[in-house]
């Protein structure tokens, strides 16, 4: 049973439905249901909505020396604008803030294969909202 917990800055747009992914370190099967939350393991734990697990594939994000935010998944380097795009589906309002969020919670500092900071290795899953 995936239950994720969202941070207060993304729980309204997961209850509202307009936040249909995260980015964690484990996967999650496909078809799986999916149970949302804000506050788990306090006394303010609130469910924001559920769904059922539709994808979950491998992504890396970093930096590459220059400092630009890069991203790979399914073992692809994705586009800035494809990257931009991930990132305001993931609640951030830009590849840059995704990644120093990343960085700032995951504190990694490993070095990639094209000499930028390996930041955060994990799976994006994504869902679909079960009807209300």
């Amino acid at each position: 049973m995936p239950a994720f917990n969202f941070q207060e800055k993304f729980a309204q747009l997961v209850a509202d439905g307009r936040k249909l992914c995260t980015i964690r370190r484990s996967p999650v099967e496909p078809g799986k249901p999916a149970y949302l939350f804000s506050g788990m393991r306090t006394k303010f734990c609130r469910r924001l909505n559920t769904g059922t697990v539709i994808h979950c594939v491998n992504i890396q994000l970093g930096r590459k020396q220059d400092g630009i935010p890069c991203c790979m998944m399914r073992g692809k380097k994705m586009l800035q604008a494809e990257l931009a795009e991930l990132a305001q589906q993931d609640g951030f309002s830009n590849a840059n803030e995704m990644v120093d969020w990343f960085s700032a919670v995951y504190k990694q500092d490993e070095r990639n294969k094209d000499g930028g900071l390996d930041i955060f290795s994990g799976y994006l899953i994504t869902w679909e909202l079960n009807p209300s």
